[in-house]
């Protein structure tokens, strides 16, 4: 048999002969695979398995690469923000750039509000200027500022922003930014042996300004003896604050409206208030001074005003359902209309028995020199 046979050859086989060879060149074929199998390397006996592994350990190593970047990216940003920050904040309180430039620089600060990286320094630094400024319009660009603090700003940023400029009670007395400020200046100037009260007056109007500009939020802050006289409070959301001590004498001070239920005002000075219509509901008021204060239709119901000195107050049409008022100096005291229904006047001085007739409701105790 040729082992190697031509065309011609393979025609005269029989039909068994080539069926025999074709099954000998298969057998040869398998044989010569094997031996190729088994001369081949570790790794390429598990390509097939490794070549989807490594695709996917590109994609990884790809996805890594392009995090880097972004990072990268995200973190020069970052670093360029923090410098236009600082670079913005010496702008503003360098005393050598001249009013324009400060003020620029100071109402530019007041985008960075809502970031909890800048506000605690941003409250700071302009709270601090308040305090040490002397130009007009440096003052009033830092009242400004401090006012645009709550603009589209989240309930949580509001909470921390409220906390760090104004302080809180809750759940423990934290001073706020522009009350250190203030009383560094009121200390000052008790201090000083010849007071600038012109400049002095000026920065307390300032610091009252940036405090009305909030006039929306400032629930449950910390004002302890406060000077804000002659700040225009109006409808100001004062609920739970902390006033204890506080200046808000007038003549300009006006809390018509606001919502002061449940604050803390003892000790504080309100004489001349404009406060008609107020909610003074269950506030704590021992020894408040409201002399000539217009609190007619104001909400005093249960609050606590126990030698409260009310001298010549208007209290005309006012709620002082269940007020306590023992031992108040209410020497003409105007009291037509007024609800004083369950109201405690025991010891209270001064009360006109002209005007008690005016008065509505049923109240208890003994007055002194009716």
């Amino acid at each position: 048999m040729q082992d190697n046979p031509s065309i011609l050859d393979l025609l005269q086989f029989s039909t068994d002969e080539l069926a025999r060879r074709k099954t000998a060149l298969e057998v040869a074929k398998l044989a010569t695979e094997a031996e190729g199998k088994r001369k081949e390397g570790w790794l390429e006996k598990r390509a097939p398995i490794l070549t989807p592994i490594a695709a996917f350990t590109g994609i990884i190593l790809s996805i890594g690469t392009i995090l880097s970047l972004i990072w990268n990216a995200a973190e020069s940003r970052s670093e360029a923000e923090q410098k236009y920050f600082s670079d913005l904040v010496q702008s503003a309180s360098k005393k050598e750039n001249g009013p324009g430039q400060r003020i620029a620089g100071i109402l530019l600060l007041g985008q960075y509000w809502g970031n909890e990286r800048y506000d605690a320094v941003l409250a700071n630094t302009l709270s601090g200027m308040l305090a040490n400024e002397e130009d007009e319009g440096v003052l009033d660009a830092c009242a400004e500022a401090i006012g645009d603090a709550y603009t589209h700003k989240s309930d949580i940023n509001r909470q921390r922003i409220r906390r760090i400029l104004f302080g809180t009670a809750k759940p423990e007395v934290f001073v706020g930014a522009l009350l250190r400020s203030e009383r560094i200046v009121i200390a000052a100037n008790k201090a000083s042996p010849s007071p600038n009260d012109k400049l002095y007056k000026l920065r307390i109007h300032y610091f009252g300004e940036a405090v009305r500009l909030n006039w929306k939020d400032l629930e449950d802050v910390y004002f302890f003896q406060a000077d804000l006289s002659g700040v225009q409070l109006y409808k100001a959301h004062l609920k739970g604050s902390i006033l204890r001590g506080a200046n808000l004498s007038g003549p300009g001070t006006t809390l018509y409206s606001a919502d002061l239920e449940g604050a803390e005002l003892s000790e504080a000075n309100l004489s001349n208030v404009d406060a008609h219509g107020a909610n003074f509901a269950k506030a704590q008021m021992l020894r408040t001074k409201f002399d000539y204060a217009d609190l007619s239709g104001a909400n005093l119901k249960d609050a606590q005003l126990e030698e409260a000195s009310l001298v010549r107050v208007n209290l005309s049409n006012a709620n002082l359902q269940g007020a306590q008022l023992q031992g108040a100096d209410m020497i003409d005291a105007n009291l037509a209309g007024a609800n004083l229904q369950d109201a405690n006047l025991e010891g209270a001085e001064h009360i006109s028995a002209t005007e008690l007739k005016k008065a509505k409701g049923k109240w208890t105790g003994t007055i002194i020199n009716e």
